[in-house]
Order: C-alpha cells, then sequence, then structure tokens
C-alpha cells in the first residue's frame, strides 16, 4: 500500500519543547482532556468485561498547527495507549556495527524513545521499515537495490540489535508491509526472508522475551485489492520465522463495513495458530475518494468497524491493537497530503480536537479491565 507518510513523525519530537501555547492550542488541549468523559450513549456498548491485548495508537500528526500542539498531542495520545508505537525507516549507518554513532538515530529514535517515556510509556512496538512507500524496491541506500548485499544484511542485523539494547521493546517489526514486495520482486524477495530470518535468530538470542515479526498489508496480502487482484499469499505465514501474526488492515480501501465479510479476519486461525497483532488498522469516516474512486467511509461505519474488530479478534488471541491516526490528516504541502489523501479522513478526532464517535468506542474498549 502507497502510503502518503510511512514514517512516524518522531522528527517532530523537538516540538514538545516548544514555547508558550497559542489561545488556540490551549484549547484544543482542554476540549481534548474532557473528551475523555465518555457520553452516555456510549455506555452501554456490546463490550467483553475485559481485553486481554495492548492498545496504541501511532504517533502521526499532520496538521498546520503541530509546532504548538505537539506536546499535548503526544499526552492525548498517552492517555489513550498502553504503550508506545514507533515505526520508521532502517539506518544505513548501522552497516558499520552495532555501536556506531548515528545521528540520526539518537535524533529520531532515542528521541521519540524520551518523548514516550516522559510520557510514562516504558514499553513499545518500534517497527523497522526497509522497503520503500511502494514496497516495490529497497528504501534508498548506498549499497545496492538487493538483499543479497552483504553491506545491506549487516545494517539490517546491527539496526535490528542497537533497537532491542536501547529500546528493550516489547514488540520488534523487521520488514513493514512485506506481502508487497513478494510479487513485486519475487526474486529478491527469497534474499529478504532469508535476512529476517537470521535477524530473527540473532534477536530472539539477544532478548527472548521480544515478540518479533514482520508485518503483512492484510488487503494487499488476500488479494482483494481492485488495482492488483491475486490469489490469496497464505503461503507466506510459513516462510517466516516469527512470534506472531502481524497485519496492517484498511478495508475502507476495497468495502464498505457492510461488505466486509464476516469471516474476513477470523479466517486467519484456519491458516496459522499464531498470536495476532493488528500492527496498524485504520477506517474512514468520510467517503468517495478520488485517489481511490470508490472509498468508502461514515462516522457511523468508523465506529462500527472498531466494534467489527473487536468481536472479530477475540478468539485469535490478540496481543496488540494499534490504530493508525489519532487525528485526521490536513492537506498539507509540506506533508505530502492532499484534499484527497486515502488517510486523511481516518483519524479518531478531525483536526480542530473535536472527538468522532469512534474515539468514545476506542476509549471504551481501553478502560476495560485489563
Amino acid at each position: 500500500m502507497k502510503r502518503t507518510i510511512l514514517l512516524v513523525l518522531v522528527f517532530l519530537t523537538f516540538f514538545s519543547a516548544c514555547g508558550e501555547q497559542s489561545e488556540k492550542a490551549a484549547e484544543q488541549s482542554q476540549a481534548a482532556e474532557q473528551s475523555l468523559d465518555i457520553p452516555e450513549a456510549y455506555q452501554s456498548l456490546p463490550l467483553p468485561q475485559m481485553r486481554t491485548f495492548d492498545m496504541a495508537i501511532s504517533p502521526v500528526f499532520v496538521l498546520e498547527d503541530i509546532g504548538e500542539r505537539y506536546g499535548d498531542l503526544m499526552k492525548e495520545l498517552a492517555a489513550v495507549s498502553d504503550i508506545y508505537f514507533m515505526q520508521s525507516e532502517i539506518i544505513w549507518d548501522f552497516e558499520q556495527g552495532v555501536d556506531v554513532k548515528s545521528e540520526k538515530y539518537e535524533k529520531d529514535y532515542l528521541g521519540f524513545l524520551a518523548t514516550a517515556n516522559r510520557l510514562k510509556l516504558k514499553t513499545g512496538y518500534v517497527g523497522i521499515s526497509v522497503f520503500n512507500t511502494e514496497r516495490n524496491r529497497i528504501l534508498r541506500n548506498p549499497f545496492s537495490d538487493t538483499f543479497s548485499d552483504e553491506r545491506i544484511r549487516k545494517a539490517c542485523k546491527n539496526m535490528a540489535l542497537r533497537v532491542v539494547k536501547d529500546f528493550d521493546p516489547k514488540y520488534l517489526c523487521v520488514g513493514v508491509e512485506v506481502s508487497s514486495y513478494y510479487h513485486e520482486n519475487p526474486a529478491d524477495f527469497e534474499h529478504f526472508v532469508s535476512l529476517y530470518n537470521e535477524t530473527y535468530s540473532l534477536v530472539k538470542e539477544a532478548s527472548p522475551d521480544t515478540i518479533v515479526f514482520p508485518t503483512f498489508h492484510y488487503e494487499e496480502f488476500l488479494g482483494v485489492l481492485p488495482w492488483h487482484s491475486h490469489k490469496p499469499f497464505w503461503e507466506l505465514v510459513h516462510k517466516f520465522k516469527m512470534d506472531a501474526f502481524a497485519v496492517s488492515t484498511y478495508p475502507y480501501m476495497v468495502y464498505s463495513l457492510e461488505e466486509i465479510p464476516q469471516d474476513y479476519y477470523t479466517q486467519i486461525r484456519d491458516r496459522t495458530g499464531l498470536p495476532v497483532v493488528i500492527a496498524e488498522s485504520g477506517f474512514a469516516s468520510a467517503c468517495c475518494g478520488i485517489t481511490i474512486k470508490d472509498l468508502h467511509g461514515s462516522e457511523e461505519a468508523q465506529m462500527n468497524y472498531l466494534l467489527f474488530l473487536l468481536e472479530s479478534i477475540e478468539g485469535l488471541n490478540p496481543l496488540l491493537w494499534n490504530y493508525w491516526s489519532l487525528y485526521d490528516y490536513e492537506p498539507l504541502s509540506w506533508a505530502g497530503t492532499d484534499k484527497n489523501d486515502v488517510f486523511n479522513s481516518i483519524g479518531l478526532h478531525y483536526p480542530d480536537g473535536t472527538p468522532k464517535p469512534a474515539f468514545y468506542v476506542w476509549v471504551r474498549i481501553f478502560k476495560l479491565p485489563v
């Protein structure tokens, strides 16, 4: 799946040290605190008695006044998350060794970790992306365009080990939405599989309790995307050493809520006994896109999708459920988004801080006994 912004905007961490809030930002912060008070209409939702999985929201904020609001936005996120979520690109400096000094790593990764720890999020999910946004080639690098290159393999292994050393994450993803590369570059995909499996073994030796996996873009994995229809790629489940079957899922790109098959997620149990991680998820609150002409969504559908996904994963031994965006994207030239971006309306809040019905559903689930 091509995502306009893959990187979690950890590069904005420094904004948390910005000066005084504007009056507008202060009002938005106050409104966000009040939104945690759940209206009566959401008190009687059909929810289980408890939840058995972690919940997180990725810190992607594409907002005009992000500089003024970033610190408060991260506090809002932490208030409805059990753990931190960070997903960013591999840093090729690590070809030189595990303990190499890297300014980019210190700024992007360790800077985010410091912010998360200040917010009392002591553990979390770290995802290392090795593909470009189209998932059809390796990220730009100074070495080559194949995972058989020993320099690329060293960088991937060393960075994974460094992340485990510095973060001690509960969850580690090595390779984001890898199934797309399977059909885009099948020959080199096998080189990636061997690299991933070697990295998995090294990580598990260093940190046996870390839950390690790649992620699969579920709609692409199943072959239901209308612009790339194919048979499901279930054979990939057996190629990787992994502690969980982890997916990113955005079914509104294909289905209206009513059209999603009832066994859309539960069919996973027929294919693997592994626990399930919902590494990314989202549903639009507005329909009729241009980038994807049949984009589905409404406030009600977004809210009910959360309930559908919750019910679906209950029997799949879920470990983690991550939602992609706390706030809608604003069309911004600096962020590469426009009014047609397919992720614009999947946030749980509107850009001005107004919560959507889906936010109250998320909070109700989050507040269930663990």
